[in-house]
């Protein structure tokens, strides 16, 4: 790797990115190691480029064959301007968190049966369902035949993580105990608010500070079908749900 490579890949990013973290490691391990090297691949909510980063790195990934899908316009401006080669799409769509303004049931900017291979890292664990099945008719539609999706997600174990996290970033609020989320019901999802509610439904655009769905594992195979259920590798905590597309 020459230097020039080593000093973009240790660009101290803006603060309101996403820190970087390692992402192809993560999906080798979950699409039983794709041959990178001639796939097309859309990384949703790819933020500033990890998995891009990832494969600049090893050259495995041909910047000309990555597509970042995001909500986040400072994520992909920081992508186009460090990673002009890719190709970054700015997705106007409304989620409560990241883009209250933006617009309901976007679809995606591209062609049918563009990709290769398809990757969502912590992206349908902070929408609603019907967001994420919105969009996953979107990702079939823009997969080839035969083609890998890999989508994470959080279940009531998972979710650990995330309530822990609420109560160490707000340790004078009342928060929800991940003890609470194991002794609550959740035959199909709920959703973790902010700090202190599980609800069954999200209404209208009022944005949250903070949103976590939490998916029942065997609703989610049958509700879906044809999809394997992946346990995550070490430093992960999310879930994969894995399709070869059929459509």
């Amino acid at each position: 790797m020459n230097e020039s490579v080593q000093d973009l890949l240790n660009w101290e990013q803006p603060s309101t990115l996403f820190p970087r973290q390692p992402r192809q490691p993560f999906f080798d391990v979950m699409l039983s190691y794709p041959f990178w090297e001639e796939a097309k691949v859309l990384d949703i909510g790819g933020n500033c480029g990890n998995f891009l980063q990832d494969g600049i790195a090893n050259g495995t990934v041909d910047p000309k064959n990555y597509y970042c899908l995001d909500v986040d316009k400072n994520a992909i401006d920081y992508g186009k301007e460090n990673f002009p080669e890719a190709n970054w799409h700015h997705h106007n769509a409304f989620n409560h968190m990241y883009n209250s303004k933006g617009i309901d049931n976007l679809e995606f900017p591209f062609e049918d049966n563009m990709f290769d291979v398809v990757l969502a890292y912590s992206v349908y664990s902070h929408t609603t369902y019907e967001q994420f099945i919105f969009d996953l008719e979107q990702i079939k539609r823009v997969c080839k035949p035969g083609g890998q999706i890999a989508i994470t997600f959080v279940d009531k174990e998972s979710a650990e993580y995330f309530t822990n996290k609420r109560i160490q970033d707000y340790p004078n609020k009342k928060c929800l105990t991940h003890k609470d989320i194991l002794m609550c019901d959740i035959n199909d999802f709920k959703y973790f608010v902010d700090n202190d509610l599980l609800l069954d439904h999200l209404f209208g655009k009022t944005p949250v500070n903070h949103l976590v769905t939490i998916y029942n594992i065997e609703w989610l195979k049958e509700n879906l079908q044809n999809v394997t259920i992946k346990y995550p590798t070490s430093g992960h905590v999310q879930k994969t749900m894995v399709l070869i597309n059929e459509t």
